[in-house]
C-alpha cells in the first residue's frame, strides 16, 4: 500500500512538474504564435519570455529556498507568497513591455497582460484562499490554445485537470482552491480570444 502510495505521489509530482506555469506559459506563446509567425520567430519570442519573466523567477524561488527564508518551490507559506507576487507582478510587466517591443503577435501580449491580472486576483484573494496558480495558469493556456488548435487545446485540458488532481493530492491545495484558480485562468482565457469572437 505505501509502495502504491508512493509510486502515486512521484507521478503527482511529476505532472505538477510538467504543468507548471513556467513550463506552461512559454509553450503556449511558443504554439500560438505559430499561427502568426515563422517556427524561428515564434521559438525566440518563447525564447525571450523564458529568459526575462521565467528565469527570473525560478532563481529567485530557488535562492529563497536554498537560503532557507522559504520552506519550499511551490511557495506554499502564505507570508512568502506575499513577497512572491510583487515581484511576480513586476517580471511580469517588463515581460509584456518586452515582448511588445519585439513586436510579439497581440494574443501574445494581450495573453501576458491577463496573466498578469491573474496574477494581482490570486495576491489580492490570498488574504482568504491560496488559488492554485497551477491550474489558473493551466486553464489559461488551455483556453487560449483553441484559437491554435483544438486538439492541442484538449491535450492542454487533459493536462490541467491531471495537474489539478496532483496539486490536491500532494496537499498543495484544496479542490476549492483547484477550482477557483481553473475558473479564474478560463476567464482569462476568454479575455484573450474575445477579440476573434467578437
Amino acid at each position: 500500500m505505501l509502495f502504491a502510495r508512493s509510486h502515486i505521489t512521484r507521478l503527482a509530482v511529476l505532472l505538477s512538474t510538467l504543468g507548471s506555469p513556467f513550463v506552461l506559459l512559454p509553450l503556449t506563446v511558443l504554439l500560438v504564435s505559430m499561427g502568426t509567425a515563422s517556427p524561428a520567430r515564434a521559438l525566440a519570442l518563447a525564447g525571450a519570455l523564458a529568459s526575462l519573466g521565467i528565469a527570473p523567477l525560478v532563481l529567485l524561488i530557488r535562492h529563497k529556498v536554498r537560503t532557507g527564508r522559504w520552506s519550499d518551490h511551490d511557495v506554499s507559506d502564505r507570508s512568502h507568497r506575499k513577497e512572491f507576487y510583487p515581484i511576480a507582478i513586476f517580471v511580469t510587466v517588463g515581460s509584456a513591455l518586452a515582448l511588445w517591443l519585439l513586436g510579439a503577435p497581440g494574443i501574445v501580449v494581450r495573453g501576458i497582460l491577463v496573466v498578469l491580472l491573474l496574477l494581482i486576483l490570486a495576491s489580492a484573494l490570498g488574504r482568504w484562499s491560496k488559488i492554485s496558480l497551477h491550474t489558473s495558469i493551466g486553464a489559461f493556456c488551455t483556453v487560449t490554445l483553441v484559437a491554435g488548435n483544438i486538439w492541442v487545446a484538449g491535450g492542454a485540458l487533459i493536462l490541467a485537470t491531471a495537474v489539478g488532481w496532483a496539486r490536491i493530492w500532494l496537499e498543495r491545495h484544496t479542490l476549492w482552491q483547484v477550482l477557483g484558480g481553473a475558473v479564474l485562468g478560463a476567464a482569462g482565457g476568454l479575455l484573450v480570444l474575445r477579440p476573434a469572437f467578437f
